[in-house]
């Protein structure tokens, strides 16, 4: 009989194999310090404006964006081709995180490029149905579902891979047929967290932000949402 002590060690190296700080995501926001204007992440920091705060997260704190006097977190143009330009994403991406939505107030709550007509990635929701939506210079496709919840904490990834998209809610598929149609994208604006001025962007409360410039659907997505239930 394999002794306890040798399971905890097999169970401990796979969850730090599996965890997503050590999954090789390209940039990971946790979401539980700031430093002046600057929301702290690895490798990168953000740059917070309209003074949102610090809440009590999933891990540790999280990031909540009131919808108002124009509260967001620019991650800028980031030093990663795939997020300036969705046409050089040549193994699909993923966004990973934690949200919290308001069960009255629709809004865009993460993305670039959302309401122009420029390439990039949306998490939104409109007429309380919640959209991904993927532009690049080509073509725009696009995931809905009512399948979701409000006032509680939420597990999403999206990921894209040539003309596939697909949404996870808490470790479940959900989502439309995915939509896709021409468009006339051109380059990209800064990613953005919360609320931009004129933009549309709502209400909302974020944590563990990751995002890897590869697909990772399926089974990688439920297991990272797995490995959160866990701490």
């Amino acid at each position: 009989m394999i002794e306890i002590t040798h399971l905890l060690t097999l169970w401990f190296t796979l969850i730090t194999d599996l965890f997503p700080h050590t999954i090789g995501a390209k940039f990971h926001f946790p979401m539980d310090e700031v430093d002046g204007d600057q929301l702290i992440g690895l490798p990168i920091n953000a740059t917070l404006n309209g003074s949102p705060s610090l809440v009590p997260g999933v891990v540790d704190n999280a990031m909540y964006f009131s919808g108002a006097n124009s509260q967001h977190a620019s991650f800028g143009k980031l030093d990663e081709p795939c997020l300036t330009n969705i046409d050089l994403c040549t193994e699909g991406f993923t966004f990973s995180f934690w949200v919290k939505l308001p069960s009255d107030k629709n809004g865009v709550y993460v993305g670039y490029g959302c309401n122009v007509a420029r390439v990039g990635a949306c998490f939104r929701r409109n007429s309380n149905v919640l959209k991904v939506e993927v532009k690049n210079t080509t073509h725009r496709m696009e995931q809905t579902t009512t399948e979701y919840i409000t006032d509680e904490w939420m597990h999403v990834a999206m990921c894209m891979f040539n003309d596939r998209l697909a949404l996870y809610l808490n470790g479940q598929n959900v989502g439309s047929p995915v939509l896709v149609e021409n468009s006339h994208s051109t380059t990209a604006s800064s990613f953005l967290m919360g609320t931009a001025a004129n933009a549309g962007w709502g209400e909302v409360t974020l944590d563990e932000f990751l995002f890897w410039p590869q697909a990772r659907c399926g089974e990688f997505s439920r297991r990272v949402y797995d490995l959160y239930l866990l701490q």
